[in-house]
C-alpha cells in the first residue's frame, strides 16, 4: 500500500486544496482513498492506494506538488518582498503574470528535490530546499524594486506586459474567455474547452486569474462574453493587451 501526507501551514491551505483537487479524481479512479484535516496551524492531505499505482501516483503527485511550491509560493514570496500582498487589479494581474510566466522552467527545477517517498512538508520544501530557485526570484523582483515606480503606476505596469506579450510569440490564434457567476471558461478557436492554469492566490478574483490566463496563453485575438457587465479595470486591460471583442449573452 502506497500511502503519503502532505502537510501546510493553515493560512496557505489553498495550496493542500490545489493538491487535493489535483490528486482526487486518479485516487478515486483506481480504488485508492482521500483524507482531509484541518488543525488550528496546519492543513493535512492523505492519500492511500494500492502498490499496483503506486508510479504513476508518485509522479501526478510530484507533479502537483511542485506547481504548488514553483507557484503558489512564489507569489506568496513575491508580493513579500514587493509588499503587495493586497495589491490592486493592475498590481495583481502583475505579480500574478510574473508568477506563471516562466512556470514550466521552475516547476522542473523544483521537481528535481522533491521526494513522494515520504510524507512531503511544504513549508519545509520553501523553507529549506529551494534556495536557488529562490535567488532566482529574487533577482527578478529586485528589478522591479529598481524601478518601484512601475508598481504604483497603473499604466506602466500595462507597458511592461505589452512588452512581455510583444517579446514572445503568440500561443495560440484565438481564446475565448466566458466570464460566469461561478467563475470563467477558456475556449479555442474551434471551440473545444482549454485547462486554465493555476495561479495558486488564495485572493485572485476570476477577472484577475481570467486576464492572467490570456496573457500567458498571448492570443492573436481575444473575445469576452459575459452576462453581467466586467469591471472598468477588466476591460481597460483587455482593450489595451490585446485585440478583444466583448460580446454581451442574455
Amino acid at each position: 500500500m502506497y500511502e503519503v501526507t502532505v502537510s501546510t501551514p493553515s493560512q496557505h491551505k489553498h495550496l493542500l486544496e490545489y493538491v487535493h483537487k489535483s490528486m482526487h479524481g486518479y485516487i478515486k479512479k483506481v480504488g485508492g482513498t482521500c483524507v482531509n484535516l484541518s488543525q488550528k496551524c496546519r492543513s493535512y492531505f492523505s492519500l492511500a492506494c494500492n502498490d499496483t499505482f503506486s508510479f504513476q501516483s508518485q509522479r501526478l503527485l510530484r507533479e502537483c506538488v511542485s506547481s504548488a511550491l514553483a507557484v503558489g509560493y512564489k507569489n506568496i514570496f513575491m508580493r513579500s518582498l514587493l509588499d503587495v500582498a493586497n495589491g490592486n487589479f493592475y498590481q495583481n494581474i502583475l505579480v500574478d503574470t510574473m508568477c506563471v510566466f516562466d512556470q514550466q522552467y521552475d516547476v522542473a527545477m523544483v521537481s528535481n528535490v522533491v521526494d513522494t517517498t515520504k510524507d512531503l512538508y511544504l513549508d519545509g520544501y520553501y523553507n529549506f530546499r529551494m534556495h536557488d530557485i529562490k535567488r532566482r526570484w529574487e533577482n527578478v523582483v529586485n528589478m522591479v524594486l529598481e524601478n518601484n515606480y512601475v508598481l504604483t503606476d497603473n499604466e506602466l505596469i500595462l507597458e511592461f506586459l505589452q512588452y512581455l506579450l510583444q517579446s514572445s510569440d503568440a500561443k495560440t490564434k484565438q481564446i475565448t474567455i466566458c466570464l460566469e457567476d461561478s467563475g470563467y471558461t477558456l475556449y479555442d478557436v474551434k471551440g473545444n474547452v482549454l485547462q486554465n492554469i493555476s495561479i495558486l492566490s488564495p485572493t485572485s478574483t476570476k477577472e484577475e486569474q481570467a486576464i492572467v490566463n490570456a496573457i500567458y496563453l498571448n492570443p492573436q485575438k481575444l473575445i469576452v462574453y459575459y452576462a453581467k457587465q466586467p469591471s472598468q479595470e477588466f476591460c481597460h486591460v483587455a482593450k489595451t493587451l490585446f485585440d478583444v471583442q466583448f460580446v454581451k449573452v442574455r
